[in-house]
């Protein structure tokens, strides 16, 4: 009986002393499962977010920003440099137009990025109706392995600008 209960005031001892490190692995835990929460949360605000930086919603007079990913089929690579290049320089001339890169994959030449930034959504409305954008778009849609897309992602790794 003396021996039983030795025995139980040693564990409650044990039990003590592991008190602060069992509250210290509650709130990892919590803190663990709060994270895990943020990051849901992140993934989907993203997931959600707009596909341009140039969302209507915010008004036609707010800067226009966004990415053309483009993946051509083989035997026009240098066809689609020669119409892109030749874009690109028209419309680095519009007068809204703020940028217009264009970058292609050193893994795979097939793969191409179109960094454009406008002055406003509206500005970016018009170089669609421009006839260096039109002539392009006619001239470099057989050339698309897949349909163009516009993305917020920024330039991959592996992205080189062409000049």
């Amino acid at each position: 009986m003396e021996q039983e209960e030795k025995s139980k005031n040693e564990n409650q001892e044990d039990s003590g002393n592991l008190g602060p490190l069992l509250g210290l692995a509650g709130a990892l835990l919590l803190a663990l499962l709060g994270l895990g929460k943020a990051i849901k949360k992140i993934r989907s605000s993203r997931d959600s977010a707009p596909k341009t930086r140039c969302d209507l919603s915010s008004g036609l007079d707010s800067r226009c920003e966004f990415y053309v990913k483009v993946e051509v089929k083989s035997e026009y690579v240098s066809s689609f440099e020669v119409a892109t290049t030749r874009n690109r320089d028209a419309t680095r001339r519009e007068p809204a137009n703020i940028k217009y890169d264009i970058y292609q994959s050193e893994y795979d030449r097939t793969k191409f990025l179109l960094h454009e930034i406008y002055e406003s959504a509206n500005a970016e409305k018009h170089h669609k109706t421009t006839s260096h954008y039109l002539a392009w778009k006619r001239d470099v849609e057989p050339m698309m392995a897949t349909p163009r897309a516009k993305h917020l992602g920024g330039i991959p790794h592996g992205y080189k600008i062409l000049l």
